[in-house]
């Protein structure tokens, strides 16, 4: 007999170890350097070409131009950004260099409709990375992910501060992916901070959540008994948390 669905809710309030089922946490390999250094600065005169002299002035126009390639580094300089960002596929390192009280990244919603602040949903590796930025607001896909939206990816966040994310359903949400959360504060008006479904190989170290609304769960995974039947719908495995609180 196949057994209903059952979602299981974890809060992490303390430095802890976490370890679900078996673990599975694929390592990263390292990467290779950037092939070329990109520069992003919301006061240039737009649209710039990306040099240190004439640097793009917006983080998703840097992503899109067709010589952002993988391996790439975008060095954004301080200032105000307004997203959503989508890395579109790409395995570039964006990494904020001013800090967070000098830089920021507010979500707005696309012409389509709401949007996640920063999405990763075709098809990246480890090698895209978002590092060092604060963000604010974001909507989500169908009210789910408002901050961060990881769908078929295995992308690295690291350092990042989100607050204040409008989606009904996690401030980050991932399905089908692993990936790496690292240094990072989510807090403010999510009914979850983290929301993992059918993941595998997903690490979270050092980071914190708290000032959380609705249900009050920190954290949430969702898991499948594989012996229940039908193990390959929504089955999280090699689950890894460390040193969160």
């Amino acid at each position: 007999m196949v057994e209903p669905r059952k979602p299981v809710a974890h809060a992490i309030l303390f430095c802890m170890r976490l370890r679900v089922f078996a673990l599975a946490f694929v390592s990263i390999a390292s990467l290779a350097s950037a092939q070329s250094t990109w520069y992003v600065d919301a006061a240039a005169f737009p649209p710039g070409n990306g040099t240190s002299q004439s640097p793009y002035t917006d983080i998703q126009f840097a992503l899109s131009q067709s010589s952002t390639v993988d391996g790439d580094l975008l060095l954004v300089r301080p200032g105000g950004y307004v997203g959503p960002v989508d890395f579109a596929g790409k395995n570039v390192t964006v990494r904020n260099t001013g800090g967070s009280s000098v830089t920021a990244l507010s979500a707005a919603p696309l012409p389509s409709g709401p949007a996640p602040a920063v999405s990763f949903v075709s098809g990246e590796g480890p090698g895209a990375v978002f590092e060092g930025f604060p963000w604010a607001g974001g909507f989500g896909f169908g009210g789910r992910g408002g901050a961060v939206f990881i769908e078929d990816a295995s992308p690295r966040l690291r350092d990042c501060v989100v607050v204040a994310n409008l989606a009904d359903q996690a401030a980050i949400w991932a399905a089908d992916s692993s990936f790496e959360l690292s240094g990072c504060t989510i807090r403010g008006f999510a009914t979850t901070g983290l929301q993992i479904n059918d993941c595998d190989g997903v690490l979270v170290e050092d980071c914190t959540f708290f000032e959380l609304g609705g249900s009050r769960w920190f954290f949430q995974y969702w898991f499948r008994d594989p012996e229940g039947g039908d193990a390959g719908f929504n089955l999280t495995d090699g689950l890894e948390v460390l040193f969160c609180f």
